[in-house]
Formats: C-alpha cells, structure tokens, sequence
C-alpha cells in the first residue's frame, strides 16, 4: 500500500505516507480512490498538486464530514420507512362507514366541496390529480410553435440515412481520472487556439501577413499602454465563491501571451457607449483595451470571434460566391463579345465552404450553365477555358497543366467532359479546353497565357542596381520574354508547385516555352492592372475579376481588321 501511495501522491514523506495509509485503512478506500479524492478536494480549494501533512489532515476530514452525513441520511430513510409501514398496516384495517354518495357529487362552479380544514378522501385505486390533469389536458395536438410555416409536410415514405459526424465519443473511457497540469495544459491550448483563430480574423481584415506570433500580436496584460492594443484571454470571477458581474470581472491569459495573469477588466467605458454586454465564467474573449496603471484593463471595443463554417453551402452562400461570374455573364450576354478567354479557378480549392460540395456538380450547376447561357445569346461567340492550380476539377495540380476534363483515356476524358456539363444537346463541346499554360490563335493574332502568379513572384525576388528604378511591371514583362519561359524564376516560390522534368525543359516546344512573341501576353496577377507595349507585344495584366468579397477587373480588348491592299499594274 505504501508503494502505491508514493507512487500516486509523488511524495517521500513517511508521516504523510502513514497518515494517508491510516486512512484507507479506517474509511476503507483503495489508494487511488484516496488519490482522486485529493485532487478533487485540492482543485475545489485551490491548493498545491504536492500534498502536506496539514493537507492529509482536511482529507481526513472530508471523509469524517461525509460519513456522518451518511448516517444523518440513513437514520432519515428509517423513519420514512417506519411511517410508510404504518400507513400501509392502516389500509388494511376495517373501513370506516362509508359516507353517502352525494358528498362525491361534483361542487358548483367558483365552490369546493369539502371545507378549508379536511382533506379529500383517497383510495389506493383512486388516480393522482396529475394523472388527472394529463386525461384532462385540452388543446391535445396543438401546433405551439412554428418556423418556416409556408414549407408543407411531405407524406411521402422515403429511407433516410443517420450517421456521426466524425470525431465523436463512441468508445468507452475512464473519467475523473485526470492530473491538475494535464487540466492546466488543455486550458491553456484551449486559450492559445481561440487567440490564434482571432489573430488570423483581425490580420485578414487588416490586410496583414498572418503569420505573426500570438505573443508579439497581444499585448501582455500587465504592460502599462497609452494606446489602445489588442488582449486575449478567458473571463474569470475575481473571487472563488463569488458571482460574476460588471466589478468583478478579471482576465485570465495563457501562459504564451501573460503568463496565466489574472487582471481586472473595466467595462464602464465599453458601456457608456451603448454596447451590450454578455459574459459568463470561462468565456473567451478579444478586445481592444487600455491599461494605464498595469493594473485595470479599460474595455474600449470586444472583437468578434469568426464562426464556425457551415456544414454545407447554403443557397445564400452559394450566390455570392458565384455573383462574380453571373456578373460577367450579364456582360456577355449583353456585349456579344467574339470570343471570351476564362481563367481559373472555377471551383477553387482554397475556399473553406467549396471543399465540402461535390466539385463536378457544382461546376456543372454554377459554371457550365452559365457558359450556355452566353452561346444561347451569342451562338458564334468562342469562349476558352484554362484551368489554374487551384482547380478542384483538375486532377494535375503541379504547373504546366493539362486542360479541364483531361484523363488518360479518350473514354474517361469524355466522361468527365459529361459530368461537368460542357457538351450541349447535339453532344458538341461548347467551350475550348486549353492548358495552363497556353498559346492560341485567335484569327491572325497570337495570344500567350498563364495562369502562374509570375509577375507577383518575380516583383517579390527580383533587385534594382543604378540610380534609376524604371517602370518596374514593364521590366518584368520584358525579362519574361527575354527569357522566352512563362516562368523563368528559380528557385521558384513556394507556393508555385512546379513540375521541374516538364517546366524546365529545354525541348522548344516544351509546355512552358515561348514558342514565339505573342502579340498578347496575358498574365492575371494580385498586383495591379496594368497594359505595357512591348515592340509587337502587347504585355496586360487584367487583374483578378474577384478579390475576395468584392468585385475584381476584366480585359476588354478591340482588334481592328487587318487592311491589305493589292494592286495588278501593267508594263
């Protein structure tokens, strides 16, 4: 016993080892019962994890406490008993005269049948007045509340599916039988992760690079600022027993950001302004604050924690992520362009609500149907298609890509073809399906494509030497030419995922080769619009027609025909 109790309780006291043996031995408990008990006892109390002989001391009085309030309760049980007893030996005895039938009769309305001082007889076989209220119930069946009225009660019988969402308890495990700094870890990852999702929500607003530290974002509580700064942490009650409200409200952080510091909070600023407040103990919280003193944090604005992502696309969301492209549809169809060049990604793979939709489907349902709507109102109009590396529909993600619906066999490609709806009623292809990247004809005229963020990423690496800076997107377009590649950087970004054996090959015809000066060079970039003239090239980048939530730009181009003229003379 002394072994386990060592081992458990993490001590070489021989008195608090014999103390706690003596207890197991008069209460009898097993020692990890006892050592339960403690940790229970110590979080209740707030006392040390190390246990002392004082501290065997209140255990043993937890024990004693709860002994005699056993016995308290046992000696209440018995006399309940003994009066159930009595009353039941009571019903067995010979009944009173029976008292005449219209003592029974129902009472007038607004009266009662029997005076204030007697009870209302009953029998064993007589039902309780609450089973008598539930016979009695009236408006049986009663719609009490409805949502969404106007959507009608299908009768149809149809099987439904029923299943867990992932990573739920469905395993047995044992409970109580945790340590005080596993319990202090788990909070505090708990603090640290919250503060985090909070971070990235403040940075992309702010438009910031979101790979800061969250102890260099946050200011530690105890810091003395003049101006207001960012804190984070769980709400607490400044006292153990007490209730929390507006005076009593202190700051717990985490150890990453202030050490596990506990600080009072003012909210009198917060609420003079009109704000509501709503807090309960061990609630996570963001705010912009002051602290003057080191002390007291002023409250001056609570941030708002993101949400969690829906578990599906609702019809809501679905129209605003595609707004954009139903915009641009609206413009075909009213403009009757020649030909309209499409550059990925339809079904992008980075938007937190895309991934939980089937990709061939959507594109079929947001893409594809309005790709027939601008052919139905332009039936000569020629519309491309070039995928990017973000393409969900696309199973070659490394740069060069294939075109969308690519397979290794004919019949599989024509199959992914179908499912993503690109062929119309007669079975003919309605759009062009070009790689990324591409060069194509368009009449006479020559344009190059990509949709490889190379312009960003060599205004990220490149240097300037001499005096004279330049217009730094007109030498970028000209070092692309130069070197005759779509993407001439190397080492390339890390996001730009290339397919060295294919993008570096020095085959002429290699998929990222300039086989010739276009006389478009088309790069969409996050930088900004812009057109430079270079010789016969022109060099454009269009932008990107969404950034975000909001609206982006579109190239419109207009060629003129080309005039020849020819002449016979004779000599």
């Amino acid at each position: 016993m002394e072994a386990e109790l060592k081992n458990l309780f993490e001590t070489d006291d021989e008195l608090v080892i014999e103390s706690l043996s003596s207890i197991c031995r008069t209460y009898g408990v097993n020692e990890e019962d006892l050592f339960c008990r403690w940790e229970s006892l110590s979080i209740t109390h707030q006392l040390p994890s190390k246990i002392t002989l004082n501290y065997v001391t209140l255990l043993r009085q937890e024990y004693s406490n709860q002994l005699h309030n056993s016995k308290s309760i046992d000696a209440l049980v018995k006399r309940k008993t003994e009066d159930l007893v009595k009353r039941k030996q009571n019903e067995f005895q010979t009944p009173r005269k029976k008292k005449p039938l219209e003592m029974l009769s129902s009472p007038p309305f607004g009266g009662s049948a029997f005076s204030p001082g007697e009870r209302a007889p009953r029998t064993p076989g007589t039902p309780s007045m609450q089973a008598k209220r539930f016979q009695d119930r009236l408006d049986k069946g009663k719609m009490e509340l409805v949502y969404n009225d106007h959507i009608p009660i299908r009768n149809d019988l149809n099987a439904v599916s029923v299943s867990l969402v992932e990573g739920q308890q469905s395993n047995g495990y044992r409970y109580l039988y945790e340590k005080l700094t596993e319990k202090g870890d788990l909070l505090d990852e708990r603090l640290n992760k919250f503060a985090r999702i909070a971070m990235e929500s403040i940075l992309e607003k702010e438009n910031e690079d979101q790979k800061m530290d969250i102890a260099s974002f946050y200011t530690h509580p105890n810091s003395v600022v003049q101006e207001p700064r960012y804190y984070s942490g769980q709400v607490c009650c400044d006292s153990v027993d007490g209730r929390l409200n507006v005076y009593s409200c202190v700051l717990e952080t985490s150890r990453a950001i202030g050490n596990g510091t506990r600080v009072q909070l003012d909210f009198n600023s917060f609420l003079e302004k009109g704000e509501t407040l709503h807090l309960y103990p061990g609630q996570f919280i963001v705010f912009k604050g002051i602290n003057n003193t080191g002390n007291c944090i002023t409250v001056l604005e609570l941030i708002a924690i993101p949400e969690l992502s829906p578990s599906s696309i609702t019809g809501a969301e679905m129209k605003k992520i595609y707004e954009v492209l139903e915009e641009l549809t609206c413009v075909v169809e009213s403009n009757s362009p020649d030909a309209i060049v499409l550059i990925g990604p339809f079904v992008n793979a980075k938007h937190p609500l895309i991934n939980t939709v089937g990709s061939y489907s959507l594109f079929k349902k947001q893409v594809a149907e309005r790709l027939r709507r601008m052919k139905k109102a332009n039936s000569n109009i020629q519309i491309v298609l070039i995928p990017s590396q973000d393409e969900l529909v696309l199973e070659w993600l490394a740069f060069p890509q294939p075109p969308i619906g690519s397979a290794t066999t004919e019949d599989a490609k024509l199959r992914k073809l179908e499912a993503l709806g690109l062929f119309d009623e007669n079975g003919v292809l309605i759009t062009k399906m070009f790689p990324n990247p591409c060069q194509f004809y368009i009449n006479e005229l020559v344009f190059a494509c990509s949709a490889l963020d190379i312009t960003f990423d060599l205004s990220s690496s490149d240097i300037f030497l001499g005096n004279e800076r330049g217009d730094k997107p007109d030498a970028i377009y000209n070092q692309i030419i130069q070197s005759r590649h779509f993407y001439p950087l190397f080492p390339p970004a890390n996001d730009a995922k290339l397919d060295s054996s294919r993008a570096l090959s020095n085959d002429p015809n290699a998929p990222c080769a300039l086989q010739c000066l276009p006389d478009f060079l088309i790069l969409p970039s996050k930088l900004k619009q812009n057109i430079k003239p270079h010789g016969e090239c022109l060099c454009i980048n269009p932008g990107k027609i969404a950034k975000g939530h909001v609206g982006g730009t579109y190239c419109l181009i207009t060629v003129h025909p080309m005039q020849t003229q020819g002449k016979i003379i004779l000599i």
